[in-house]
């Protein structure tokens, strides 16, 4: 004998209504992590363009250390401008610093 009509349309009613988690909020839930998946991809690019702009890496970046007991010290550094500056690394180095771009002067 084959299911009543009645039965079998409460039993797939029943099965969607019992879900956990109902559309709307599954939805909300996935426009919120787009947003913020947005924002913070918007937030990396801008530093990324800001860094391009200027010509010149973060400290954080070049593996910039404010002294060193290493003969690659910035004082010894092509791209070093006197007194505490880079061609390179953004921001205030040290003479006595070194990083990951050390490029020998030329003698």
């Amino acid at each position: 004998m084959l299911p009543d009509r009645e039965s079998a349309r409460s039993t797939s009613d029943e099965d969607l209504h019992s879900s956990p988690i109902s559309r709307r909020i599954f939805l909300r839930r996935g426009a919120y992590v787009l947003g913020g998946a947005t924002i913070a991809a918007g937030a990396a690019l801008t530093a990324q363009t800001a860094a391009a702009a200027s010509g010149k890496v973060s400290q954080a970046q070049a593996g910039y250390k404010a002294t060193t007991k290493s003969a690659s010290r910035c004082d010894t550094c092509a791209h070093f401008e006197a007194p505490s500056a880079c061609k390179i690394v953004d921001g205030s180095v040290s003479p006595s610093g070194s990083c990951n771009f050390f490029a020998p002067r030329p003698k």
